[in-house]
């Protein structure tokens, strides 16, 4: 991993990152199968580091880039993560 995007890792060992790969996976997995056939419509940025996404279907994402919890509009986004805030999911 010396001299690659990975060389901060200390082990790349499946076992130790199997649940991890697995959580990430089922978040990416639920926001992705929510939008996959619709068109962004429109981005705000109410925040540096956030990011508010309305899709032609109705759905809308939440994306915290930071490392702290965001309140956006009373709904909690968490640290380094996808939020459906509204839309049929």
């Amino acid at each position: 991993l010396l001299d690659s995007p990975s060389f901060e890792w200390y082990t790349t060992d499946i076992d130790i990152w199997h649940d991890e790969i697995i959580r990430q996976y089922r978040v990416l997995s639920e926001a992705m199968a929510s939008i996959a056939s619709a068109q962004v419509l429109r981005r705000d940025v109410p925040e540096v580091g956030v990011s508010i996404v309305t899709y032609s279907n109705g759905v809308t994402l939440g994306i915290n880039y930071l490392s702290d919890v965001v309140i956006y509009d009373g709904v909690t986004l968490t640290p380094m993560h996808v939020t459906i805030l509204g839309g049929d999911v």
